[in-house]
């Protein structure tokens, strides 16, 4: 529930409010950085946004009905360089923005679930269904964003080498089932 609630003086407008946000790295930076692990909910801008940001993983994060202050999609890439969106899933409020793919290189999304919204670029693994949450809501506390077992996130996701987490966002050893689960 994060929201910019001055104008920014620039544009006259309201900008950011988001969730997660990688902003412009360094040019010579050579390290990783990695967001992982995350539920992002009803946030005025992306829930994870990454902008001019260099080699970074976002993978396995939930992100829950953003943009909704400004517009901006639930997973947002701009400007930016060697990122992987990977193993996510993606629940955008109706006429939002899935995701956004503007004026990158080499980022890559792949292996993640999209419901509502729309999508400005998919990956070959990509699904779009709904995720199928036990009890979503806009406010985490009253919220349960388990996944029912007919859910496509289910042992679906892709082992990313020295990056995917060993645990989920309840501390519950991944994979669990036959395969790794996508989501937080």
């Amino acid at each position: 529930n994060n929201r910019g609630l001055v104008k920014w003086k620039q544009i006259g407008d309201y900008s950011d409010g988001n969730g997660f946000i990688l902003d412009v790295s360094a040019d010579d930076y050579n390290g990783r950085t990695l967001i992982s692990n995350n539920l992002s909910v009803h946030n005025g801008g992306s829930g994870i946004h990454a902008f001019e940001a260099h080699h970074a993983d976002i993978v396995n994060n939930t992100a829950y009905m953003n943009g909704d202050k400004v517009g901006y999609a639930d997973i947002f890439a701009a400007y930016s360089t060697d990122i992987r969106i990977l193993n996510n899933i993606v629940y955008s409020r109706v006429g939002g923005k899935a995701n956004a793919n503007d004026a990158n290189s080499d980022v890559t999304y792949d292996y993640n679930i999209y419901f509502n919204g729309s999508l400005a670029v998919t990956g070959a693994h990509d699904v779009v269904a709904d995720p199928l949450f036990m009890n979503p809501r806009l406010y985490p506390r009253a919220a349960d964003f388990r996944l029912k077992s007919a859910s496509p996130a289910i042992d679906s996701a892709t082992v990313i080498p020295g990056v995917t987490p060993s645990a989920d966002l309840l501390g519950v050893s991944r994979p669990r089932g036959a395969g790794l689960d996508r989501g937080a």
